[in-house]
């Protein structure tokens, strides 16, 4: 629930990104010097909406996002 275990799990293996599901959400968030990314579902299951993230690296950061499938 929340985010404050992988908060505890980014500072404990010091983490840039943080990648996870099960939520079904898809969420990008940046806090403390970490990105939080879910990229959701890709079947639809429980949002209704299928969903997949991108993470670009690039020399001055990170982009995260999210695509949607109809």
């Amino acid at each position: 629930s929340g985010l404050g275990g992988l908060t505890s799990l980014a500072e404990d293996t010091s983490a840039d990104i943080v990648l996870f599901g099960h939520t079904h959400e898809p969420l990008e968030h940046y806090d403390g010097g970490v990105y939080y990314f879910n990229p959701g579902t890709i079947g639809g299951v429980y949002t209704g909406k299928s969903t997949y993230g991108i993470i670009t690296l690039r020399d001055n950061g990170v982009l995260l996002s999210h695509g949607k499938i109809d």
